[in-house]
């Protein structure tokens, strides 16, 4: 049986043609895991990733205007980190993931975010 090795260099989803006629390096449909590679029976094991679904609607008190521009997940400490900002002012909001409410940890202008 041959094997099939496909690598997704374009990086694009592409739900609009068939599997059939979907050009290289394009796929039809993704799964937010990760293949980890370790010493011992669990070689190759598939782990699930974090999601880029909202977690809670009220844990960052932004106001209107506001945009979040990027984040970071500490998976080691299970808190997430992101940068938030609007015409006039940038944050950084820490949360640790199961806290109810989120804290600005930095603010000011000189953070210099760029929408």
């Amino acid at each position: 049986m041959p094997e099939i090795k496909n690598m997704f260099l374009a990086g694009k989803m592409n739900k609009s043609l068939d599997d059939r006629v979907i050009p290289q390096g394009e796929y039809r449909d993704a799964l937010n895991v990760q293949i980890t590679k370790a010493e011992g029976p669990d070689v190759g094991v598939v782990h699930n990733v974090k999601g880029n679904q909202l977690a809670h609607t009220a844990v960052a008190p932004v106001g209107e205007g506001h945009e979040t521009i990027g984040s970071f997940f500490d998976e080691k400490n299970d808190r997430i980190f992101w940068f938030v900002t609007n015409d006039t002012n940038n944050y950084i909001y820490l949360w640790n993931v199961g806290d109810p409410t989120a804290s600005a940890i930095v603010s000011g202008t000189w953070l210099t975010f760029n929408k």
